[in-house]
């Protein structure tokens, strides 16, 4: 189950998670010069842009922006779809076009199904769609497709409000940074 937490929640289980919390009520710490403060949330935003590239994406908040999108014929066959930069879109995670049988299959420009996409003898079918994920706000869809049906991304936020499954929480006290 999805639950959305305030940047002060989310960074009370940070502390919790990492040991920082609770302090001891008859110690008194002095620091001089540095920001713990800062330096928690700092590692915190870390971890959540960590989470937002690699958690599985029924563990994160996904929205539709469909209407968002603006398509256009590509070379070679297939429809390029762009998303504006607003949308701030990290992972695209569902695509469908009209006249699909079904979901997009979600590729990178190196994958071997992305390099099938080059010829037009094997490009994907309705059957088995393939959209090809060259930046999180351009894709280029097989086979061709006039409208967005479904697009539904995740996004890092505003910064002041997070959605996910509570069970990604446990990652905190692993949390590492960047590795």
């Amino acid at each position: 189950m999805l639950t959305t937490y305030t940047k002060a929640q989310l960074m009370a289980q940070w502390r919790l998670r990492r040991g920082l919390e609770p302090m001891r009520g008859d110690v008194t710490v002095e620091l001089d010069g540095t920001d713990t403060d800062a330096l928690d949330e700092a590692e915190m935003m870390d971890w959540w842009h960590h989470v937002v590239a690699t958690a599985p994406a029924g563990m994160l908040e996904t929205k539709d922006v469909s209407i968002r999108c603006t398509t256009k014929a590509a070379p070679g066959g297939g429809t390029d779809v762009e998303l504006p930069a607003t949308t701030g879109c990290r992972r695209i995670t569902e695509v469908r076009l009209s006249g699909w049988k079904r979901e997009g299959m979600i590729v990178t420009p190196e994958s071997r199904e992305a390099e099938l996409q080059r010829w037009e003898y094997t490009q994907a079918g309705t059957e088995e769609p393939v959209a090809v994920v060259f930046q999180p706000n351009r894709i280029r869809c097989f086979p061709a497709g006039e409208d967005v049906e479904c697009l539904r991304v995740i996004t890092e936020g505003d910064g002041e409000s997070f959605t996910m499954d509570s069970g990604l929480l446990v990652t905190m006290g692993r949390w590492k940074g960047a590795q």
